[in-house]
């Protein structure tokens, strides 16, 4: 099948409920594109209170990476991105005592078609999961770039 490249149309915030940015996977031609998101979950739920996402997830930045298929204890067949290593966040991040890193980013099924369920991750709707894992084997690598198009004009340039 060739080099798969995932590209990452990345608009949406955390705030911003659902899946609001674009995944497009290609090699020489369109094999896929559908809705995901690279946001942390809005909020994460305390014992006594809701926390803001800033307060308690890291937030994987616009960049080049690579993916590879693999399967993770909690989601199953995944995308694993740049083997769980750190990677760069948008945001300072808590769990890295305040740097603006994020590790273990995979790229996994979303809990519902409302709620994210990432913790940092980058989600596919529960809906779309199936049928984008498809085009992927156990042991697949290839590059994933996240563009931010949240600055983009509506001709697709800066």
């Amino acid at each position: 099948m060739g080099k798969r490249t995932l590209i990452i149309e990345s608009r949406q915030t955390p705030e911003q409920p659902g899946y609001l940015d674009t995944i497009v996977l290609a090699n020489n031609r369109l094999l896929w594109h559908g809705a995901c998101s690279t946001c942390p979950n809005p909020t994460k739920p305390w014992p006594l209170s809701w926390v803001k996402w800033n307060f308690a997830y890291g937030w994987a930045a616009c960049g080049s990476y690579i993916w590879e298929c693999v399967v993770s204890k909690k989601h199953g067949k995944c995308l694993c991105i740049n083997a769980g290593d750190l990677i760069p966040a948008r945001a300072p991040n808590r769990n890295h005592d305040g740097r603006r890193v994020v590790g273990a980013v995979l790229v996994h099924r979303g809990w519902s078609a409302t709620w994210r369920g990432s913790a940092g991750c980058i989600t596919v709707p529960p809906a779309e999961w199936d049928r984008f894992m498809s085009f992927f084997a156990y042991g697949d690598t290839g590059p994933l770039n996240i563009i931010d198009y949240s600055k983009m004009n509506t001709t697709g340039t800066r």
